[in-house]
């Protein structure tokens, strides 16, 4: 990512494939990230500083989820998947997203 002032940050991963898919207003990102020993992806969000947060998944579900995204307070849409393997709707509502 490059900051406001035209410099690169890099975003923090979690091993494997890494993809942001919206960023807010405040710098913070959503999207989803892949462990290095996992074949399916998981929900992430960046701070504007690179730093990950994994979002959590349903109960017995997968570790599968996409953040589509990022509201201006941190609150992350997308999909994850419950324990049968059907896709849902998620609201992922994470701290706020600070003044930067």
């Amino acid at each position: 990512m490059w900051n406001r002032a035209g410099q690169i940050v890099p975003l923090a991963t979690l091993g494997a494939e890494t993809t942001v898919v919206d960023i807010n207003d405040r710098g913070y990102m959503a999207g989803y990230a892949r462990p290095s020993d996992a074949v399916l992806p998981v929900a992430a969000r960046w701070s504007p500083s690179g730093a990950i947060t994994r979002l959590g998944v349903f109960p017995g579900g997968d570790e599968d989820g996409i953040g589509a995204a990022i509201a201006p307070d941190g609150t992350v849409a997308g999909f994850a998947s419950n324990p049968n393997e059907d896709n849902h709707a998620v609201l992922w509502k994470v701290s706020a997203c600070p003044l930067q």
